[in-house]
Formats: C-alpha cells, sequence, structure tokens
C-alpha cells in the first residue's frame, strides 16, 4: 500500500504460518523520492515477486511504481565493473479473485466449464 499520510509505504505478507508488515516512513536516508497521487494497494503473488530478490539484493537503488491498472514495476539499478550502471525491471499484475460478479453469460465462473 502507498499513501500519502504516515506510513506512506506499507509492504505486507500473510501465509499458512502467518503474516507480517514492513512500513516505511517518509526519510531521506531510504526515500529519495515518493510521490503519489492517491492511496494505492494491490495484491500480488509472493512466488512471482520473489523472482526479484536477488536483484534487489545487489541493486544500488530501487525504483518502485505502480499504476492505475495495479501493474507494480520493480527497477533495480546495479554497479557493475568499470563504474558501468545496467538496470533490471520487473512487472507485476495484480492477483485477482473472481467472485460471482466475474461469471460469464452462461453463469459459470470464468475459466470454468460446466460438466
Amino acid at each position: 500500500m502507498a499513501s500519502k499520510t504516515s506510513p506512506f509505504l506499507s509492504l505486507a505478507g500473510s501465509g499458512d504460518l502467518g503474516s507480517s508488515a514492513v512500513d516505511f516512513a517518509r526519510g531521506r536516508d531510504l526515500l529519495e523520492t515518493f510521490t503519489i497521487a492517491d492511496r494505492w494497494a494491490q495484491t500480488y503473488k509472493f512466488d512471482f515477486i520473489k523472482n526479484s530478490t536477488e536483484a534487489m539484493r545487489i541493486a544500488n537503488k530501487v525504483s518502485l511504481r505502480g499504476d492505475a491498472q495495479g501493474v507494480l514495476s520493480l527497477q533495480f539499478m546495479v554497479e557493475m565493473e568499470g563504474g558501468k550502471r545496467s538496470f533490471l525491471d520487473f512487472r507485476f499484475v495484480p492477483f485477482i479473485t473472481y467472485d460471482e460478479e466475474d461469471e460469464d453469460e452462461n453463469g459459470t465462473g470464468v475459466g470454468f466449464e460446466e460438466d
């Protein structure tokens, strides 16, 4: 979640063994730039985001962006030998659950077939 008010940025996760959350305040040491138009909250499959952790570990800077469709963009700046920089980009679409409002014209859920 990203918000104009404290905690500004909150990363949360939950699973079979419990849940955890990390809140980030607006501070120069951690957040170089923080801009948000409206409160923004989405849900993503952790297994997909986990694929970016090695890039996150070696990154000198991280850019985190979210768009109106809920797409999360993680961009990592990595210092290479000789002072060169490389950028690694990851994009994630939000995890969406379907309910009764998402049924097709036959009355069956999206992606399912009747027997």
